[in-house]
C-alpha cells in the first residue's frame, strides 16, 4: 500500500522563502569531502507522516516520495538519493566545491538523469504527477557549496507545480423576466498541458482549447458537452456544479469548486475561436441555460502563476457569450478574482 508523507495545511501556503544553508566550522583536515545534510520544507516547516497529522490532512499537501539530485557547477550528477514511505532528511558526504541540490516530489523516476539541463528541461505533463485526489508533483532547489572538512546543513523550499482555481460563489442578478438559470458546468480552457521545473511551459498540446475537445483540426461545434464531448482531464479542469439548478434573482450557488492548471504566462490575449490555436489566457468558463438557450461566461486568468490560488467570484448580470472563448459584453458580468496564499500574491477586482 502506497504510504504518504503529509506537509501541513499551514506549510502548504506558500514557498517564496529562499533556502538556507549552515556550516558547522570543524578543524582543518587534508579530507576532500565534506558532509551534507538535505532538509526538504515547504515555507520553512518540516514535512511531517501522515499519521502524525491526520487530521489536517490533505491531498494538496501530501508527499509519497522525495528525489534528491545534487549538481556539480557544470551541471552533471554528484549524487542521487530518494526516499519512500518514511520522512528522512538527506545525509551524505560530498565532494568540495559549489553544488546545486534539486528535490523533486510525487515525480517520475530520475534516477537516470545525468546533469542538470536534462532535469530542468523535462517537460512534465500535467495528467502524469497531479491527482487531486492523491498528490502533486513539488519541486526546489538551492544552490551551496562543499568546503573539506565542513558539517553542511541546507533548507530546500519546495512547492506544486500548479495553480488552484476555486469557483466559490456564482450568483444571479439577472432580471426575473428569465426565469430560472441552471449551471450546467464549470471549465477550465486553453489549459498548459506541460511545464518544466525551471518554470517553461511547453508550447504545443494545450487542454480544452478555446472550450474545445483537443483534435488535430479544431472544430467550431465541438464545444465541450459530455458525454458527446469530453473534457480533456476533467479530474483538474472539468466540475459539473450539482445542485446549481433553479437560480432566480440573487440567488447564490456558494459550494466551492477546485479547478488546477500549470501556469499561463501568455502575455498577449486572443479571443473566439479559430481552427488553428494559439497561445491564450487560461479562462474559468460557466456554461448557463437560460430562457431555453445556452450562454458562456468566461474568466480570463492572466499571468496563472505557479503554487498560487485563485479565487473567483461571479455575478450574472445579463446574458453570457454564445461562444465559450469569446468574452461577454460590458454590463453582462460582474467577477471578483482574488489571489490567496498558496503562495503571496495580490487581489484582482474586475468588472466586465
Amino acid at each position: 500500500m502506497k504510504k504518504t508523507l503529509l506537509l501541513g495545511w499551514a506549510a502548504a501556503a506558500a514557498v517564496l522563502l529562499t533556502g538556507a544553508c549552515n556550516k558547522a566550522p570543524q578543524p582543518s583536515t587534508e579530507t576532500e569531502t565534506g558532509t551534507v545534510v538535505i532538509k526538504p520544507v515547504l515555507d520553512g516547516h518540516e514535512l511531517v507522516t501522515r499519521a502524525a497529522d491526520t487530521g489536517n490532512y490533505d491531498h494538496e499537501a501530501s508527499i509519497y516520495d522525495m528525489q534528491l539530485l545534487v549538481f556539480d557547477a557544470s551541471g552533471y550528477l554528484e549524487h542521487y538519493s530518494s526516499v519512500d514511505h518514511e520522512m528522512t532528511d538527506f545525509l551524505f558526504d560530498l565532494r568540495v566545491g559549489n553544488m546545486k541540490a534539486w528535490i523533486v516530489a510525487n515525480g517520475p523516476n530520475l534516477s537516470a538523469v545525468k546533469t542538470e539541463s536534462a532535469l530542468t528541461g523535462m517537460m512534465i505533463n500535467l495528467a502524469s504527477y497531479n491527482n487531486p485526489s492523491e498528490d502533486f508533483i513539488m519541486a526546489g532547489s538551492q544552490s551551496f557549496e562543499v568546503t573539506a572538512g565542513d558539517n553542511l546543513e541546507c533548507t530546500i523550499p519546495i512547492s506544486r507545480l500548479v495553480s488552484r482555481i476555486t469557483l466559490k460563489s456564482v450568483t444571479s442578478l439577472l432580471p426575473a423576466a428569465y426565469g430560472t438559470v441552471t449551471i450546467d458546468y464549470a471549465m477550465l480552457e486553453n489549459v498548459v498541458s506541460s511545464y518544466s521545473l525551471n518554470g517553461n511551459a511547453g508550447t504545443t498540446g494545450w487542454y480544452n482549447p478555446m472550450g474545445r475537445i483537443s483534435e488535430s483540426t479544431l472544430v467550431q461545434s465541438h464545444i465541450v458537452n459530455p458525454p458527446t464531448y469530453a473534457a480533456d482531464q476533467p479530474q483538474l479542469t472539468f466540475r459539473t456544479l450539482t445542485g446549481s439548478t433553479g437560480f432566480t434573482n440573487g440567488t447564490t450557488y456558494n459550494t466551492p469548486q477546485r479547478f488546477y492548471a500549470y501556469p499561463n504566462a501568455t502575455a498577449t490575449d486572443h479571443t473566439g475561436f479559430a481552427s488553428t490555436f494559439t497561445p491564450r489566457y487560461t479562462r474559468l468558463v460557466l456554461k448557463a441555460n437560460i430562457d431555453g438557450g445556452t450562454y458562456y461566461y468566461p474568466v480570463s486568468l492572466p499571468n496563472l502563476a505557479r503554487n498560487k490560488s485563485y479565487d473567483v467570484h461571479v455575478t450574472l448580470i445579463g446574458l453570457g457569450s454564445s461562444d465559450p472563448d469569446q468574452p461577454v459584453q460590458k454590463g453582462m458580468l460582474d467577477l471578483m478574482v482574488q489571489v490567496t496564499p498558496w503562495a503571496e500574491g495580490s487581489v484582482i477586482n474586475e468588472s466586465i
